[in-house]
């Protein structure tokens, strides 16, 4: 559990005047959240769940308004209010993902009484995750004859050690002539399949990534002209009089060490 915080004027109370203003900056408090981004033993796994709690108090007529942001995203988050106890907190719960990794949580307390408002933060916090392949297409369709091209990239923490695409499990191309692999100008692995053939449809054609945390997959399909290609849940015919279905566009398989 770590927490930040300042507060620079807080305002006053004269006379008969109820409102009054938080006694000090807001506390942040966490759940599941291990150590810094600079501290190794704090080590967070993607797929944990975790809270973080914002509390102020003191404040009323009206309650100070908390407001969450991450990195300075705004986030929604759970508003709890105790007139007896002249306490509000706001409580953010989620599961840790890749997108959380070197992140930054402040909370932020405003009210009337303040010329400006209060904060504390979380983080930046670290996230082992990945490897994560992003495949561009996963699946094309292709007359035989035809090129296809396909781009693979993979993040992570750690850092991604190896990218290579499989031609039915082998890192060597079937045929160096048709199939060229090379990185693009974005950085991304790309394989182009110069005249598919009819074999080309039944082949695994596969992205594959390394890290010290193991190994991911994802499966790039030639799919021929005559199929039935779905994709974001709609779907494409292109045989009159009769539908073939291709029930898997890819297959992802992860085995994690």
């Amino acid at each position: 559990m770590f927490y930040s915080g300042i507060i620079l004027i807080t305002g006053m109370l004269f006379g008969c005047v109820t409102s009054t203003a938080p006694s000090g900056p807001p506390m942040c408090q966490t759940s599941g959240i291990n150590g810094l981004e600079d501290d190794d033993t704090g080590i967070n796994e993607a797929g944990s769940s975790v809270s973080i709690t914002c509390e102020s108090r003191g404040g009323i007529d009206p309650f100070p308004q908390l407001s969450w942001t991450r990195s300075g995203d705004e986030l929604d988050g759970d508003l709890t209010t105790d007139e007896r106890t002249l306490r509000t907190s706001l409580a953010l719960r989620w599961t840790l993902s890749d997108e959380d990794d070197g992140k930054m949580w402040t909370c932020t307390a405003a009210h009337p009484d303040l010329t400006q408002p209060g904060s504390c933060s979380v983080g930046p916090i670290r996230v082992l995750y990945g490897p994560d392949i992003v495949l561009e297409p996963v699946s094309a369709v292709k007359d035989v004859g035809e090129d296809v091209t396909f781009a693979c990239s993979a993040t992570g923490n750690p850092v991604v050690l190896t990218t290579n695409w499989l031609f039915d499990n082998s890192s060597t191309p079937p045929n160096t002539d048709r199939f060229v692999v090379n990185n693009n100008d974005d950085g991304n692995l790309e394989v182009t399949v110069h005249s598919v053939t009819k074999a080309d449809y039944s082949m695994e054609l596969k992205c594959r990534a390394e890290s010290s945390r193991g190994v991911s997959e994802i499966r790039a399909m030639i799919v021929p002209i005559n199929e039935t290609v779905y994709s974001g849940g709609h779907s494409r015919h292109f045989l009159s009089g009769y539908v073939l279905v291709l029930m898997v566009l890819f297959n992802i398989t992860k085995h994690f060490t």
